[in-house]
């Protein structure tokens, strides 16, 4: 073992040799030296794990076929041994991962996927560190490439599932950029992903709440994906989101989700999305009312955009997030009484915020007098619908006689 060093380094540096046979038989002493000296080879793995990178790369197939059979041999050698380093390989890795050469990809994804069999290497804990490199490795044009990087993440998906830490940060930012993808696949998978994260028995559900705004503009940049099962899965995904924040008795920050929803809205013209921003609104008023009040003047100028959507459903959902500003906190006992003039009144109003936004209205359809034409009547009635309509006609009246 102490005469190894000078065994090793000279012979790789034949990998560099211009000649394909000097290149071919370097490999095959390699092969020998690795052969007979086994464990003790795993001082020096680094080094011929660079070595193994170029001739996985090179021009010519006997070199190739000769570095197939030293990379099976030095991964029998690792599995077998219980001192091999996955720290110490790992900047090796990350240096590599970025590469695009199909057979370094190749290369990287099957010591990977060695890895991750082996007993006591936990590759979960490394996982943020190549996850990124395992999902590009999806839009690879070599079909084999891409099966292999699948494989290896369906395999860290099922250990996800069962692991009883995941740490969230790192891997929630690189399937929210995933999702943004130009590449199908990727966007799937890392839709898939998000998924199961939210669900994840032991660091799901309130764990995920710092991530919350980045997770939820990545499922939105999929609800309107030009694919059906990319559509499907981020639908379900962004339902069990918004079920999650609704439940929860944690305390989250309202901002950066107001943030990336107004951007949403104002945004996309397809109606899923805003479909799906103003049910995200509506819940965080119902949740939050009190705490949202202090955003009711930034988010009007999108809510009063929608009104003029193409879509009636955009357009009656949007009145039914300004009509619930318009509502106080009052009990639920005391919900369903009735006014002095003995009508139900089935909604307690918060005067100011009801001012504010007949007003809103009424200023818009002044200015756009199309839209009164075209919808004024329906966003009229809807309003009368959910809210008092004595109230609703008093307070315009007033507004407009002043």
């Amino acid at each position: 073992p102490q005469y190894l060093g000078f065994l090793i380094k000279p012979v790789i540096q034949c990998f560099d040799d211009p000649e394909a046979r000097v290149r071919y038989y370097a490999c095959e002493s390699l092969y020998n030296i690795v052969k007979v000296a086994r464990g003790s080879i795993l001082a020096y793995f680094n080094l011929i794990f660079d070595g193994l990178t170029k001739l996985f790369a090179d021009v010519d197939d006997d070199v190739k076929n000769g570095a197939n059979l030293l990379d099976r041999l030095v991964k029998d050698i690792v599995t077998e041994s219980e001192e091999f380093s996955v720290d110490e390989f790992l900047p090796l890795l990350q240096n590599y991962i970025r590469r695009t050469n199909p057979y370094i990809r190749q290369l990287l994804v099957g010591w990977i996927t060695v890895l991750d069999g082996i007993a006591d290497v936990s590759m979960l804990d490394y996982l943020p560190d190549f996850l990124d490199g395992l999902f590009n490795m999806l839009s690879d044009s070599n079909r084999e490439i891409r099966q292999a990087a699948d494989s290896a993440l369906c395999e860290f998906l099922k250990e996800i599932r069962t692991s009883t830490v995941v740490e969230f940060g790192p891997i929630v930012s690189i399937l929210v950029f995933q999702c943004h993808s130009k590449d199908r696949l990727n966007r799937l998978t890392a839709i898939t992903w998000l998924a199961e994260l939210i669900h994840h028995p032991h660091s799901g559900g309130d764990a995920l709440l710092p991530y919350h705004a980045e997770v939820l503009g990545a499922i939105m940049s999929c609800i309107s994906d030009s694919e059906i099962e990319i559509r499907k899965v981020s639908e379900r995904t962004n339902a069990d989101l918004l079920n999650l924040v609704r439940e929860t008795e944690e305390r989250f920050e309202l901002a950066i989700l107001l943030d990336t929803l107004t951007k949403e809205l104002s945004g996309k013209d397809d109606v899923p999305t805003k479909m799906a921003a103003l049910k995200w609104i509506n819940m965080l008023l119902e949740k939050r009312r009190q705490d949202l009040n202090i955003y009711t003047n930034s988010l009007l100028p999108y809510l009063l955009q929608s009104l003029s959507d193409s879509s009636d459903g955009v357009v009656l959902l949007t009145v039914q997030v300004l009509s619930r500003i318009t509502l106080s906190q009052r009990p639920a006992s005391e919900k369903g009484s009735r006014d002095k003039s003995g009508e139900k009144d089935v909604v307690a109003l918060d005067d100011t915020q009801f001012l504010l936004v007949i007003k809103a209205i009424l200023s818009l359809f002044a200015s756009d007098r199309r839209l009164l034409e075209t919808r004024g009547s329906l966003i009229v009635r809807r309003l009368c619908v959910l809210l008092n309509a004595k109230s609703v006609y008093t307070i315009m009246a007033e507004i407009i006689s002043s």
